[in-house]
């Protein structure tokens, strides 16, 4: 939550997975069955029953009111998209948690859209198709580099997940020039 300590980056990946499943989840998509999916990847790493919501306005009245430690959000999703939600958590006030960590996903790597969430202030961006390693590997990428926007790339894109490490928040050009990880 909000008020625990901050996460030592140099944790084990044990440690680091074992501190992860007692977070506290919020999945937005407006697609029942991938919330079905991320619900089940998220059990399978021993993490309990995320909260979901179908929309933005869903969505905005679950972070007003609960204190969630991670946020997995859709990026096309209607009327409120992926980056106009991330938009209203950090700038809104009406957050009760304006911090949380925000993972955004998508089956489109669109530079212009990872641009914008990286300007909105989420703190990575995992293409799609997700299993449950890649998940993993995106969600201590996120820990593990909070003042970093982290770009996780899966599928035929790369023969393993690569991170692009973006240093800091804020330029919307969608650039993946900075540092780049094997996973």
């Amino acid at each position: 939550m909000a008020d625990d300590p901050p996460i030592d980056a140099h944790l084990s990946d044990e440690d680091l997975a074992r501190t992860i499943r007692d977070w506290t989840f919020l999945v937005v998509d407006d697609n029942p069955a991938a919330l079905s999916i991320l619900r089940s990847m998220l059990g399978m790493l021993g993490i309990d029953p995320p909260l979901e919501a179908m929309d933005g306005a869903m969505a905005m009245e679950m972070v007003r009111n609960n204190d969630f430690d991670c946020i997995i959000t859709d990026v096309r999703m209607e009327p409120m998209s992926g980056a106009e939600f991330v938009r209203w958590v950090r700038h809104s006030n009406e957050a009760a948690n304006a911090t949380v960590r925000i993972l955004a996903i998508s089956a489109y790597r669109d530079a212009r859209e990872i641009g914008e969430l990286r300007a909105e202030g989420a703190n990575g961006f995992v293409s799609k198709p997700l299993s449950v390693p890649l998940l993993q590997h995106a969600l201590m990428a996120v820990v593990r580099n909070p003042e970093d926007f982290v770009e996780i790339v899966s599928g035929a894109e790369a023969s393993a997940p690569r991170v692009y490490r973006h240093t800091g928040h804020g330029a919307p050009d969608g650039s993946t020039d900075d540092s780049q990880d094997d996973a």
